[in-house]
């Protein structure tokens, strides 16, 4: 479609997408799927990578590229070109603006491992367990946990994680041990934390109704 300007990535992340038409959206395609391009680029090859990243990688079906098909309705461009936008948005698509990122979520995880351990005792020594996770450790953690859920999607919505975390810090601390092993072992862990979890509320209920019935 001739006679449309191309678009920079500023104006591509200050787009209005629901506004744009046959003719105005075909400016943003280029820039979109270039930016795309060279995110997935900057984190390929790496041992780690993003939020931004696996989230990008997830949506795309794992290709990493945003793409306007022929035959495509405008509202199918829409979605596409929001889903780059969505993801070029994000501050961890870059190495720098994920090492920014880390170091807040850092502190927010151990506030949340801290409360979840409370009153557990280390097997080894009996006293208060304690775990604190740094950020060179959070990477390991990060994929992991990423890795555990492509394996379990239900990982991510189960409560438990954080004591199940706890309990494979020395393994994410210990870079000799292979980051797909910790991502099963999380994966069955939280399940098997779960499944227990929800066999003592059933019991727990049972002993309740058996008392009113009494």
């Amino acid at each position: 479609m001739a006679g449309f300007k191309r678009r920079t990535l500023k104006e591509l992340l200050r787009v209005n997408v629901n506004k744009l038409t046959e003719k105005s959206i075909q400016g943003y395609k280029k820039v979109a799927r270039d930016e795309a391009a060279r995110m997935r680029k900057a984190w390929e090859g790496r041992e780690y990578a993003s939020p931004a990243y696996y989230g990008f990688m997830a949506a795309t079906g794992q290709t990493g590229k945003i793409s306007f098909k022929r035959g495509m309705t405008l509202n199918e461009q829409k979605k596409e070109l929001a889903k780059a936008i969505r993801f070029l948005k994000d501050p961890t698509r870059t190495v720098k603006g994920w090492e920014k990122v880390k170091k807040s979520n850092v502190k927010k995880l151990n506030k949340e491992i801290k409360k979840a351990i409370k009153g557990r005792k280390d097997p080894k020594t009996g006293k208060q367990l304690k775990v604190e996770f740094t950020t060179q450790d959070y990477d390991r953690l990060f994929t992991a946990y990423n890795k555990a859920k492509e394996i379990n999607p239900a990982v991510g919505q189960k409560q438990f994680k954080y004591i199940v975390l706890a309990e494979v810090a020395d393994k994410i601390k210990d870079e000799t041990i292979d980051i797909d092993e910790i991502a099963v072992e999380i994966a069955n862990s939280i399940q098997q934390v779960y499944e227990e979890n929800e066999k003592a509320h059933q019991r727990a209920e049972q002993n309740r109704s058996g008392r009113f019935k009494k």
